[in-house]
């Protein structure tokens, strides 16, 4: 999904947006392996990562926007702490099933493994 157009036939499993700016929303494809961001209520969208294995699910970071977390139905996990300019793996010592992602908070500045939930 770009400028109007259909990138791929791709499952959209999850998506998730900002409570500070409504027209900000993240949306990770199954088959594509590909994370989309809108900035504009999903007029336009805009492929911000792809990140090897599927898309599965997705949640922002309640107290700082800039902080999205995706995963897959398996053991990988990827953050990015810049609004989705660049994702890292996250996923060190995760099981084989990363099915729910929720992204409870940020501490004190800094991102610590505990502040978030993969099971």
């Amino acid at each position: 999904m770009e400028s109007g157009k259909a990138r791929s036939s791709s499952e959209v499993p999850s998506m998730c947006n900002s409570v500070f700016d409504k027209s900000i929303c993240y949306a990770t494809t199954w088959g594509s392996s590909q994370v989309f961001k809108t900035s504009n209520h999903g007029d336009t969208w805009n492929i911000t990562s792809n990140n090897s294995g599927s898309g599965w699910g997705s949640d922002l970071c309640r107290e700082d926007p800039t902080l999205v977390l995706t995963g897959n139905y398996g053991s990988q996990a990827y953050l990015t702490t810049n609004g989705g300019a660049t994702f890292f793996n996250v996923n060190t010592g995760l099981s084989e099933a990363g099915q729910v992602l929720w992204f409870r908070k940020r501490i004190l500045g800094s991102i610590c493994r505990q502040d978030f939930f993969i099971n």
